[in-house]
């Protein structure tokens, strides 16, 4: 199975209900505009951790990966926005699970202006 692409959910004043994605063993990507976040559930009886890889060096030295954690049964975190420093060269944002077991994502992206 190969990493998998997120679609964004649009935010309104009235709400936006839970639509969230099994996460994939190998992991999602999305084409970032700076105005997406993610949500992230974890339903599993252990803490689960969500990593945002950079794709930046500065003087030769890779940029810390951003790590979040996600706590067990109950977790519910959102991240983002996100700064080009996440952006493949592909351009996409990747999220990578260390156990996707119990994790679900729901990409949103709020309105411009």
């Amino acid at each position: 199975m190969a990493r998998t692409d997120l679609t964004p959910a649009s935010t309104s004043r009235t709400g936006l209900a839970w639509s969230g994605t099994p996460a994939n063993v190998d992991g999602h990507a999305f084409g970032d505009n700076g105005r997406r976040l993610v949500r992230i559930k974890n339903t599993a009886d252990a803490a689960r951790t969500v990593t945002v890889p950079t794709a930046l060096q500065v003087d030769g030295l890779e940029v810390e990966d951003l790590d979040v954690p996600v706590p067990a049964t109950t977790g519910d975190v959102t991240i983002g926005p996100f700064t080009p420093i996440y952006r493949q060269p592909n351009g996409k944002v990747h999220l990578d699970y260390d156990d996707a077991d119990g994790l679900s994502v729901q990409l949103i992206e709020y309105p411009a202006g």
